[in-house]
């Protein structure tokens, strides 16, 4: 018996240990405040598939959670396994419940994935270090929805090559996955085209070089996807940034002395590819995309900035939407005694603009320039908002 008496010791901690965190969880999340969205004016369907996520901070905590405009998920809600695996993610929950079988083990979900009518698709990286270099494979899970169908299949890349997946589309049977690759100081920008019923690899092809001078060693170049409305939706064509960055080295490090970036359109069902004449420098950063306009961010001071939504058939642009940057005093944190812009998160979807300002929700038709919905998000528990930070905002 003397033999277990260690093992006897370290189960016991770590007993005890998982009971009060699980006990302390709970007592928590009793304590902590839910919220609830008031409606306004306007259409609430335009809401329904939404949520935010936020901070609620108390004297203690900083507690994180999500809220769809019913439930509010905290963080310390979550089970210790859900912890484990990172947390509460509405979208990947909304999968798990109607693919669980198909979703089990899968991995993250960011841009490398597709959730349409016709199918799901999800493809995972895996990295491998080999004689001190980085090979990646690409693994790919379809599933099709009307026929219930499953291919699972391997994407193998040159050995030495790093991709991160950056975009995956189906069109027609066909799987289109989309990796930036990096070598020394080149980007390159590859797409994989999978043919589902032939189950075979049917092109692999180049779209983009980025390349930094090799004048000077420290530049580098970097190609990147505009974040669109919804990650995972179908979508006709895509918009790809290419940078080529000039730097230099001074004595404090380096700096960016130099920027050059260029736009491009990629349409699916043709393969094309075409650099957008869109002096970019001169209209803001390109941030988002929805299938039918780019949105240029443009400052205007300090407490606000502009929304530019740039019509791609058309070719121009529609009223400029002033997002304003609420300026506060930072009393959340009590080691900080500075003011701090406490700014509107916005996102686009389906040629809308969701902006939520403090806690004001508001839902903008970009063409028209009307506010199609407003509401309130507030909380019934008597707690001040200004204690509450909104930071994200997504669809399922």
């Amino acid at each position: 018996m003397k033999k277990y008496w260690k093992s006897v010791v370290v189960l016991s901690f770590i007993i005890i240990g998982l009971s009060s965190y699980l006990i302390h969880s709970a007592l928590l999340a009793s304590e902590l405040p839910r919220f609830e969205l008031e409606h306004k004016s306007g259409d609430e369907s335009l809401v329904d598939s939404m949520s935010v996520a936020g901070v609620y901070i108390d004297d203690k905590y900083h507690n994180a959670f999500d809220f769809d405009g019913e439930d509010t998920n905290y963080r310390s809600d979550s089970t210790f396994f859900e912890d484990m695996i990172g947390g509460y993610d509405p979208v990947k929950e909304r999968l798990i419940d109607e693919y669980r079988d198909f979703m089990r083990g899968a991995p993250y979900l960011y841009q490398n994935y597709y959730d349409g009518d016709d199918a799901l698709v999800i493809v995972e990286e895996d990295w491998n270090h080999r004689y001190n270099q980085m090979e990646t494979d690409l693994k790919v899970s379809y599933l099709n929805k009307e026929t219930e169908e499953e291919q699972k299949f391997t994407i193998d890349l040159e050995d030495g090559n790093y991709a991160n997946v950056i975009e995956v589309q189906y069109v027609d049977g066909e799987i289109f996955v989309f990796s930036d690759h990096a070598n020394s100081n080149e980007r390159v920008l590859m797409e994989y085209v999978y043919d589902v019923e032939s189950k075979q690899l049917i092109s692999e092809k180049e779209i983009l070089k980025s390349e930094g001078s090799n004048e000077n060693e420290v530049d580098y170049s970097q190609i990147n996807k505009l974040y669109e409305s919804v990650p995972y939706q179908p979508m006709e064509s895509l918009i790809f940034r290419a940078e080529e960055v000039e730097m230099e080295e001074f004595e404090e490090g380096l700096r960016e002395v130099g920027r050059e970036e260029k736009l491009f359109q990629y349409e699916l069902k043709t393969g094309e590819i075409t650099e957008l004449d869109l002096p970019v420098e001169d209209y803001g950063y390109a941030n988002r995309y929805d299938g039918q306009y780019i949105y240029f961010e443009q400052p205007n001071d300090e407490n606000t900035i502009s929304i530019r939504p740039y019509d791609l058939e058309k070719e121009e642009f529609q009223e400029e939407i002033e997002i304003v940057q609420h300026k506060i005093k930072n009393e959340l944190d009590q080691s900080q005694h500075v003011e701090q812009l406490r700014p509107t998160i916005y996102e686009v979807r389906d040629q809308l603009l969701y902006t939520l300002e403090n806690n004001s929700l508001k839902v903008i038709d970009v063409e028209s320039g009307e506010t199609v919905y407003e509401g309130e998000v507030s909380s019934n528990d008597g707690i001040d908002m200004e204690n509450v930070r909104f930071d994200d905002m997504r669809f399922e």
